[in-house]
């Protein structure tokens, strides 16, 4: 069952609160076995995994029933946009932007377990037309290289990027042609009262859900990643980077999460939307 109202977002959703531009299953065509879910309108509870196919790898399947904007209660509250592969976070930006709930330029606090600052081949895409955005996303854009263009067209400025290793794990300055709008940070670092500073419309916060994957699942990371000592990834560390992020997340004019199939367990990924997002 969908839950949701509408008020000023009449002109970008339907009467059944599906998105006018991603409104149906589209295949991507740079994976044609990743299946683009529809976005709607809803809240936590219309969340919906599906089953995952067989012989996937990092990040080439869907792993949500549909992608959820959850409209903010008021002009105090975020837009929330909920969606499984991480470009999918470049269409919600230009949505958030049309609709007036950031400013052009906004201060991008991404949290990461990767820096996803690769630079795309193609940047002719029009951010005011969300019928180009959806066509350019399926077309051109993968999940580690949606950022550059969204600084390219002035969607976002300033980016503070922050792994829960506390440095960016590839190379940024040798994979980025804008290296010098990104700034290293944590969330126990000066940066962080930093973001806290600006206005609410002039910040989006953009959580990849495998930034906890150290703490839900060590074992896995160490096995795939690079070795990490389990007493720096404990209860209280998780417990405090949310309430953290949690203070970030209202100050913030739109935000993104993305469960990331094929990097984290995806009903781990949903825990921890719960856990960042319930009161």
């Amino acid at each position: 069952m969908i839950h949701y109202h509408f008020n000023f977002m009449q002109e970008l959703y339907d009467t059944r609160g599906i998105s006018l531009y991603y409104n149906a299953p589209r295949t991507s065509n740079l994976h044609p076995q990743m299946i683009i879910p529809p976005l709607r309108i809803g809240s936590l509870q219309d969340i919906a995994l599906k089953e995952k196919p067989p012989d996937t790898t990092h990040g080439l399947y869907s792993s949500l029933e549909h992608l959820i904007h959850r409209e903010p209660a008021s002009n105090d509250t975020p837009s929330i946009y909920i969606i499984d592969n991480h470009q999918h976070a470049f269409f919600c930006w230009c949505e958030a932007l049309k609709e007036g709930r950031i400013d052009a330029k906004a201060l991008l606090a991404h949290f990461d377990m990767h820096d996803d600052t690769y630079t795309s081949s193609d940047y002719e895409v029009n951010v005011n037309d969300l019928s180009h955005v959806t066509d350019y996303v399926g077309s051109t854009l993968q999940c580690y290289n949606f950022i550059a263009p969204a600084y390219h067209h002035g969607v976002i400025g300033e980016i503070v990027t922050c792994s829960p290793f506390h440095q960016v794990p590839h190379d940024v300055k040798a994979i980025s042609s804008f290296y010098d709008q990104i700034r290293i940070s944590s969330l126990y670092s000066d940066g962080f009262d930093r973001i806290l500073q600006g206005e609410r419309k002039n910040l989006i916060v953009d959580i990849d859900l495998d930034y906890f994957l150290p703490f839900v699942d060590l074992k896995q990371f160490n096995d795939s990643f690079m070795v990490l000592d389990p007493d720096d990834f404990t209860p209280e560390r998780l417990d405090f980077e949310i309430q953290q992020m949690k203070i970030l997340l209202q100050r913030a004019g739109a935000v993104t999460l993305a469960t990331s199939p094929g990097f984290i367990d995806q009903e781990q990924a949903v825990t921890l939307i719960h856990r960042l997002l319930d009161n």
